[in-house]
């Protein structure tokens, strides 16, 4: 393949590990493919040979385009804990997992949305349906339904017997 005798040239220089679309950023599209000196390549095999240190960063950097093609982003450092479009509908719930402390559901809701709790973490709770149904996780913008519950029993009433009719 023209494209490793490329990268073989390429890893001639002085190589390093280096992120194709920079420091904290990832490829949104590893399938894109960029031209690379009238070769091309898809910016997913680009990312593995950097990784493997076997492209050096001054020749990453020298691609044009790559950032754009490539569809290159910064990761979330936020979530919502119940998914996105969703929000803790009842903040002042007690969620308790098992192993761990219990915390309000609206401070766990604070915590995701700041970047507190690690995203991978934060990403897991909107699938443990123990969280979902305690903090009563809703569409954004929905208003909070509170539980429906049955009136009391109004002690004062007596129940009505059917009696019977005296006969005639």
């Amino acid at each position: 393949m023209r494209v490793l005798v490329l990268w073989s040239i390429a890893a001639a220089a002085i190589a390093q590990q280096c992120p194709i679309c920079g420091e904290g950023f990832l490829v949104g599209n590893p399938d894109a493919i960029l031209p690379i000196n009238g070769q091309a390549a898809p910016c997913g095999f680009i990312q593995e040979q950097t990784d493997l240190g076997n492209a050096p960063c001054d020749f990453i950097q020298s691609i044009p385009n790559l950032f754009e093609t490539c569809e290159c982003f910064a990761p979330p450092t936020t979530c919502s804990v119940c998914g996105e479009g969703k929000e803790v509908g009842a903040p002042d719930a007690i969620f308790d997992f098992p192993g761990e402390d219990p915390f309000p559901c609206g401070v766990l809701e604070e915590a995701g949305a700041n970047g507190t709790i690690p995203i991978a973490q934060c990403r897991f709770l909107e699938f443990v349906e123990l969280f979902v149904e305690t903090c009563e996780c809703q569409l954004v913008g929905s208003e909070s339904i509170p539980p429906v519950t049955a009136p009391p029993a109004d002690p004062s009433v007596a129940p009505v017997l059917p009696s019977s009719a005296p006969s005639q």
